[in-house]
């Protein structure tokens, strides 16, 4: 049973208070957002690879709500795909024209992940949701803050703006020439000091934190039918119109934890790494062949599941 986590709404505007709710691909958040008086939940997607308990753990004793962990949303494992399996969801051809090289299987299985949070937050009431990758950690008071932000935010989300609001970047994109502050009468942030990126010669990445408003998911998911872009390509997203205003605050609410590796280019899960036999032994070749029919029985349960969650997208 997942577990709602209550932000503190002692200093929101108006009296608004969020209450996060785990969005997964099983359970649906379904109170409709007007409804609830002051309270207005907002769906909160933690996504995360299956078989990576280790990082789930970090996010646990980094103080992500255990809710929001436990009922993480699962990625989308495309690390073992084939080539036919990869082109088979991407637009190849606009890929090589707009970034001149193939995107890896990792590329594409994270962006096939914002795509189906996506799909899953329209199919919910609500206007406004949090993303959430599985190295991301708040920084001190960061969950508080996103609430806050997220209260301000919401009157902008339900006049249909589309926007994103990464709450995950480094402060080096506050740089004067690639930024303006925000309007407060178009996106009434009164607690928060937020920026918007607005030079086209600067591209704005990292996906690892964001609030993004129905608009612009609508957009993302309308416009790219197949894969063509990197899940964090918000620039290039905004170039086209999918998004239409790229936000984030002075300072970031949730950093990206450095010390984890990229499960991007990983050949291989924490779970598959297991079944490699040490150097120095001896396997009989009984033993060879049982590992090797345990290694392909995993890899077929791996390739059933991706097919399952391929199907969600097509």
């Amino acid at each position: 049973m997942c577990r709602q986590y209550n932000a503190d709404a002692s200093t929101f505007s108006g009296g608004t208070r969020l209450r996060f709710e785990p969005l997964t691909l099983t359970r649906k958040v379904t109170h409709p957002s007007k409804d609830l008086g002051s309270d207005v939940v907002v769906p909160v997607a933690v996504i995360s690879l299956a078989d990576m308990t280790g990082r789930r753990d970090n996010l646990l004793l980094g103080n992500v709500p255990a809710a929001w962990v436990e009922c993480y949303f699962p990625a989308v494992d495309m690390r073992r795909a084939e080539r036919r399996e990869c082109d088979g969801v991407t637009d190849c051809t606009r890929i090589l024209a707009d970034y001149g090289r193939e995107f890896s299987p990792g590329e594409i299985g994270c962006a096939l992940s914002h795509h189906l949070v996506y799909r899953q937050f329209l199919d919910s009431p609500h206007d406004l949701a949090l993303v959430l990758e599985d190295d991301s950690l708040p920084c001190n008071n960061g969950i508080e803050q996103v609430a806050q932000l997220g209260a301000s935010l919401l009157a902008a989300a339900r006049d249909g703006k589309s926007f994103v609001c990464n709450i995950g970047l480094p402060e080096l994109y506050t740089q004067d020439h690639i930024v303006r502050a925000v309007d407060l009468q178009s996106f009434a942030a009164e607690q928060v000091r937020l920026f918007e990126h607005v030079d086209p010669r600067f591209s704005l990445w990292r996906a690892n934190a964001y609030l993004i408003s129905r608009r612009a998911a609508r957009n993302i998911v309308n416009r790219e039918k197949r894969v063509s872009v990197l899940a964090d390509d918000w620039s290039r997203r905004r170039a086209v119109g999918s998004v239409k205003h790229l936000l984030f605050p002075a300072k970031p609410f949730f950093f990206q934890d450095q010390t984890l590796g990229s499960t991007i280019e990983e050949g291989r899960s924490e779970s598959h790494q297991t079944l490699a036999i040490p150097a120095n032994s001896n396997p009989s070749i009984g033993e060879r062949i049982s590992h090797a029919l345990l290694h392909r029985s995993r890899i077929a349960v791996a390739r059933l599941k991706r097919l399952a969650s391929l199907r969600l997208l097509l």
